[in-house]
């Protein structure tokens, strides 16, 4: 898989999500984040697109993604992974601006995962990966937003690779501070 600029080249970071006091994915720190889908709390909305050979089902806590993709899937446009739409005011307020991405996800076993930021006008992070274990952690990328002209909704991508299925519990847009 592709990576964007910067690719794996110390940009992205993984952090422990820690577990809230009934064990579950403790994702409070992310409540600030302009976009926010929460599915440890059913507050997420459902992917825009799921293609053909991936599936998306309710787990406890969290959203289960997997499945295999036939080819590369492509990180621009709606993305060919599942694809989260993030609304054209919250995506006006990223334009021009640097934003942290993160994905709070685990799997029964290692699995590993690729995310990507589309603009929706051509321009994207490319896929960053990453490797989900057991317990929930936060898995973030940081990406230069350019200023858009059409004004219209951007996408997160989310694709797992290796055929072992990803479990989802959050997925988080936010402002880079500074």
């Amino acid at each position: 898989m592709e990576t964007g600029p910067g690719g794996m080249d110390g940009d992205a970071a993984t952090m422990s999500a820690g577990m809230d006091a009934e064990g579950g994915a403790n994702i409070s720190r992310f409540y600030d984040a302009p976009f926010l889908l929460d599915y440890t709390q059913d507050r997420g909305a459902q992917p825009l697109e799921i293609p053909d050979g991936l599936s998306w089902e309710a787990g406890d806590e969290s959203y289960i993604l997997s499945g295999e993709l036939p080819e590369e899937p492509d990180s621009s446009g709606m993305t060919g992974g599942a694809a989260f739409e993030i609304p054209t005011n919250q995506a006006a307020s990223f334009a021009g601006q640097s934003v942290e991405v993160v994905v709070v996800a685990s799997a029964e076993s290692a699995a590993g995962f690729n995310v990507a930021y589309s603009t929706n006008e051509g321009q994207d992070s490319g896929w960053h990966s990453f490797e989900a274990g057991q317990e929930p952690e936060a898995f973030m990328f940081e990406y230069s937003v350019p200023a858009n002209e059409t004004g219209s909704g951007d996408y997160i991508g989310v694709v797992p690779t290796g055929g072992e299925a990803v479990n989802i519990h959050a997925i988080a847009v936010r402002h880079v501070n500074g």
